[in-house]
């Protein structure tokens, strides 16, 4: 029990130090001059394209969710902010981002609802340059006794943007995934109507997407894809690839370019970055080692994705869950990478462990493809309970964007920069 007399003294201290406070913050504001900021100067640049130009509001934890679709600063954690999308219904995952240069606007597909179950849809939501908040997500395709998931967005040569995405029949979650087709919608830009959906691959292979497509032409597209013909829980006959399109996912070449060393599931959903005719595809992985640890993979291709070495594990460890990998430039003089001649650098984001839980969610810098990884931060600590997946990643000209899933309540949304 406390002495009376140690409370006294404790309330006694305290205001003690109040005072002390209120009058060293009086001194500051002279020696400063009536009217100036107590906020210290960003560390970022003015160039930053979808930086609000109204002043965020502070977050003093960027882990607890505020579902309101508007962007907060974190103060815990300087240079970053973060966002929480408005659910349009229970259950959302597959995040998926694309930066519209010519819009100045960043596009974000995700689906919605359950997994595996019937009329679970892909919603579309987006951020105005300047903005402050993410307009609310809506369905755009659905279908009674499907799933539809995994979407990627990408912009034909005309411009008019494109929607992918899988459709399984709903019933036994990852069971189902055999059955999965994938389907093509072409937003009307003068209208901003999208289309309704054509089927472009078919059922038999169980096709899956992921990772954001390589544009070399006009007239040829690489789209990165993986196939669960057995489902997702059968690893026989899974494998990654990479699938050739000359009319912007209308159809494909018959024979896609296949990753070796993917076999039964060993990797799956690629995720690739080029520079030039060299390529990187990093994997998720479901198959552990002899020392039941699961790595990233990595595979190379030094001619444009045609033929690929054997995919080999990274030093990034995986918990069987999804990646996403993004190659920047940097632009800004204070990057910590701008010494290195603007070397591309190859930023990744994973769930950094082991095991099989999705947590933490952690982004990982490279300057050599990926053979090594000498920078990490984390997005979300492991000490968070839940599930924080399936990150998406773009870049805006200054910021690096990313989404992710929010334990299957939301979609959330951070940017930060090469030197954060």
């Amino acid at each position: 029990m406390n002495h009376p007399f140690r409370s006294c003294v404790r309330i006694g201290l305290v205001f003690l130090i109040i005072l002390l406070v209120v009058l060293l913050g009086h001194m500051g504001r002279d020696e400063r001059g009536t009217g100036a900021s107590d906020t210290p100067l960003p560390q970022v640049g003015d160039s930053i394209r979808l930086q609000p130009r109204v002043q965020l509001h502070p977050l003093p934890q960027c882990v607890q969710p505020a579902l309101d679709g508007k962007l907060y600063a974190c103060t815990e954690d300087p240079g970053r902010t973060i966002a929480w999308l408005v659910p349009p219904v229970a259950g959302a995952h597959a995040a998926f981002l694309l930066f519209h240069e010519a819009e100045q606007r960043m596009h974000l597909a995700y689906f919605a609802g359950h997994e595996g179950a019937s009329a679970c849809g892909i919603a579309l939501a987006a951020l105005d340059a300047g903005g402050e908040q993410w307009s609310t997500p809506h369905i755009e395709s659905a279908e009674s006794g499907r799933s539809a998931q995994n979407p990627v967005l990408f912009l034909a040569s005309s411009g008019a943007m494109v929607l992918l995405h899988t459709s399984q029949k709903a019933g036994q979650l990852g069971v189902n995934q055999k059955s999965s087709r994938v389907q093509r919608l072409q937003r009307d830009e003068r209208m901003k109507h999208w289309s309704a959906p054509t089927i472009v691959i078919a059922e038999g292979k169980g096709a899956f997407l992921r990772g954001p497509p390589v544009r070399w032409s006009e007239t040829l597209l690489m789209v990165p894809v993986y196939y669960t013909p057995a489902g997702e829980f059968d690893g026989s006959g899974q494998m990654s690839a990479m699938l050739w399109s000359h009319d912007d996912c209308r159809t494909f070449e018959p024979s896609p370019s296949s990753i070796p060393g993917t076999h039964d599931a060993v990797g799956v959903q690629p995720s690739v970055t080029c520079a030039g005719q060299r390529c990187t595809a990093l994997m998720r992985s479901r198959v552990p080692g002899d020392d039941g640890r699961m790595f990233v993979m990595r595979a190379m291709s030094n001619d444009s994705g045609r033929h690929w070495s054997a995919a080999k594990p990274t030093i990034l460890p995986n918990s069987n869950s999804g990646i996403a990998s993004l190659l920047v430039t940097p632009v800004n003089p204070r990057d910590a990478y701008a010494s290195h001649n603007s070397t591309p650098v190859l930023v990744v984001a994973f769930n950094g462990c082991h095991g099989y839980a999705r947590t933490p969610l952690v982004v990982a810098a490279s300057l050599d493809d990926g053979a090594t990884f000498p920078h990490m931060r984390t997005i979300v600590p492991a000490s968070m309970d839940g599930e924080f997946s399936y990150p998406s990643l773009a870049f805006d000209g200054a910021r690096i964007h990313l989404a992710f899933t929010w334990d299957r309540v939301t979609i959330a949304h951070t940017t930060f920069t090469l030197d954060w």
